[in-house]
């Protein structure tokens, strides 16, 4: 998998201690992908994101160096 690949690159090659990603909470896809890759949820942030007008939540994620 990429995602995983590019992990592994990010970390063995820079001084990296934690990767992380901000998704819109109703963004499963995402969030499964992200889960699939190793990546832990953190947080829920709520009205995190102001987009066309309205506020939407997000959910944190993250990957820290030991664990790809």
């Amino acid at each position: 998998m990429i995602a995983l690949s590019l992990a592994y690159i990010i970390f063995n090659n820079f001084i990296v201690a934690k990767i992380y990603a901000v998704v819109f909470a109703e963004n499963t896809a995402s969030a499964h992908l992200l889960k699939k890759c190793g990546f832990n949820k953190e947080g829920y942030l709520k009205q995190h994101i102001f987009k066309n007008g309205y506020y939407y939540d997000a959910v944190l994620y993250g990957l820290l160096g030991g664990q790809q």
